[in-house]
């Protein structure tokens, strides 16, 4: 039975085991150098439980973080009650045998990861963590068949060989049992078990004792995990020396999720780091930093390191269209095959954002001596007049990049309207200014940046209403204005044109904003359907001139207002080097020396 206590941990989201090397050494920096493993559990439904909110997501995007910051692809496991592999559900047997399989694997100076996000209960003197199949009111032998014991994972992380031992747990404090019983609560005693962990372990809790952990649906995540993403992300570099070490990042996820509770729940959470080991520990690197540096007229780029991944799609028309997305008449993907694996050879810094309309009208009015495309033709650029019955969206000579019918544009907003040809002169404009080579990003590396690792659809996954949450794309909020928009996504991202640039929290694990959605991107490459089946396999520049089917430069990242099977990271749009609209901008690259 259950005996006095429960604990709801929702996000207990990382566990990384790091033990000494030897009996008695020291774990530094330097000698930490081997594989990098991970174990990522989450579980929101629950069959006797109530159901919790954002474990899995806590965990997808945590896998998606340590897959840009350095782990490999195939040593980051992740097992949700989303999971289509049985093997990959989160049951007792599931985790503690991939547990067992990832400890018998690793070696001196590995680090191992493993990560809970659930239910977590006390029974009699034991603290347990709880996956989908767990029975908290069940006779001994039920609980020990369906409960993971918080002992039993700390006596396996204690005998692994990895060089260091750390848990960090975003822990609520409340009772998780769908009736609740009459039974007295005493909400400290699985708050122990993580704040005494044995000798070599460290404990990073988002809460202390009798506090409660805060999920926040505008960050989609627990408050805790959400600063702590954003740690490992590069915001918890406070030496500025490129990489995040776990003294930076407690230190800025504790400080931003205290303040954070405070203001808006005006409440109390606390985190802790618990534990004793070397003090070198403290210094050793989580991930590297995803760095931003910001240039002389304000535009913010990402620094982007070397890696490889898969390129393009195997997906069909039909294919896409029984996974649930509406696609426009003749829509045909196969340019996007075969996939292929492209190694990136040099990092590069890449725009933050798009970029805004008050970056572009610095170019416009600081030595540009000529006419944007939507100038020189009289047919000027595409735009909305409300007062339209027939055509509200149409082309027409007074529309330009700042006068395009938007009814609250700022400066802030990416620049819309914008040619091929525009964006090339702005980057040649930039690229005198600042001494740096400023660039359209080739179509291997935007794909390359926008993927940061993920190999789903989308960077935060396939699905495509949960667009609504990283991105401005054609929502419900658009087709209350565009009824005509019927392949809008159910969900609501609250806009209806552009949003200011960076407007939505979630990055993608490069730390880019507005990668989906929002405008089209101007990529440098021709356009060759065939092209992938003759790419060169390092730093592919697409073709060297226009294709026989015409003379078109490659648009990626789809829009505020087009398909959302467009915001797809394979995507390929086209357009002619003078093609504008009110859904098309830019991004640029900077290349490093």
């Amino acid at each position: 039975m259950l005996n006095s206590a429960t604990l709801n941990l929702c996000s207990l989201m990382l566990g990384v085991c790091l033990a000494a090397a030897a009996a008695g050494g020291e774990t530094t920096a330097e000698t930490a150098t081997g594989s990098r493993w991970a174990i990522l559990v989450g579980v929101n439904d629950y069959a006797k439980l109530r159901p919790l909110e954002y474990a899995v997501s806590d965990m997808r995007a945590l896998a998606e973080q340590l897959k840009a910051g350095g782990f490999q692809q195939d040593h980051v496991y992740v097992l949700t009650d989303k999971a289509e592999k049985a093997a990959l559900l989160p049951t007792k047997r599931n985790i503690e045998e991939r547990l067992d399989l990832v400890l018998s694997l690793v070696k001196p100076n590995d680090m191992v990861l493993v990560a809970f996000a659930g239910h977590g209960v006390e029974v009699g003197q034991t603290a347990y963590w709880c996956p989908t199949d767990a029975v908290v009111d069940g006779t001994a032998d039920e609980i020990d068949d369906t409960l993971v014991s918080v002992d039993s994972v700390y006596k396996k992380l204690g005998g692994c060989e990895a060089s260091l031992r750390l848990i960090v747990a975003d822990a609520c404090r409340d009772d998780p049992r769908r009736e609740r019983s009459s039974v007295p609560m005493k909400l400290d005693v699985v708050a122990d078990a993580l704040a005494n962990p044995p000798d070599g372990i460290l404990v990073l809790s988002s809460c202390g004792s009798r506090e409660k952990s805060q999920e926040d649906s505008r960050f989609g995540h627990g408050v805790f995990t959400h600063f702590l993403l954003d740690g490992l992300r590069g915001s918890a570099d406070a030496d500025g020396d490129g990489r995040v070490v776990l003294s930076e990042l407690f230190e800025h996820a504790g400080t931003k999720t205290k303040k954070y509770v405070a203001d808006e729940f005006a409440a109390f959470q606390s985190p802790k780091l618990s534990g004793e080991v070397s003090p070198g520990v403290l210094g050793f690197p989580i991930t590297t930093s995803s760095r931003v540096v910001t240039n002389s007229i304000g535009l913010k780029l990402v620094r982007i390191k070397a890696g490889q991944f898969t390129m393009g799609s195997k997906e069909n028309a039909e294919q896409l269209r029984n996974a649930g997305f509406v696609l426009p008449e003749g829509y045909d993907p196969s340019d996007e095959q075969p996939m292929h694996l492209v190694r990136i050879s040099k990092p590069f810094l890449m725009g933050q954002t798009e970029v805004t309309l008050g970056q572009f009208l610095r170019f416009y009015h600081d030595g540009f001596k000529g006419k944007l495309d939507c100038e020189k033709d009289g047919k000027g650029g595409w735009g909305y007049d409300p007062k339209s019955t027939d055509k509200p969206l149409d082309q027409k000579p007074k529309y330009r990049p700042w006068t395009w019918g938007h009814p609250s544009q700022t400066n802030e907003h990416p620049v819309v309207n914008v040619s091929w040809n525009d964006a090339v002169a702005f980057c040649e404009w930039l690229s005198r200014k600042e001494g740096k080579r400023y660039r359209l990003p080739r179509e291997a590396e935007w794909e390359y940046a926008c993927r940061a690792g993920t190999t789903t659809r989308f960077w935060n996954g396939d699905d495509p209403e949960e667009l609504a949450t990283v991105g401005n794309v054609a929502d419900g909020t658009a087709k209350a204005t565009f009824p005509g928009v019927q392949w809008a996504i159910k969900g609501r991202d609250g806009h209806i044109f552009t949003t200011p640039a960076g407007s939505f929290d979630r990055p993608n694990p490069f730390g880019l904003h507005d990668i989906h959605g929002n405008v089209y991107e101007w990529c440098s490459d021709w356009y060759d359907k065939g092209s992938y089946a003759k790419a060169s396999e390092v730093d592919p520049k697409g073709p060297v001139g226009p294709s026989p089917a015409g003379s078109f430069r490659v648009l990626r990242g789809g829009s505020w207002y087009d398909y959302p099977v467009s915001c797809r990271s394979a995507l390929r749009h086209v357009g002619i080097e003078t093609y504008r609209n009110y859904d098309v901008g830019f991004r640029v690259l900077c290349e490093l020396e």
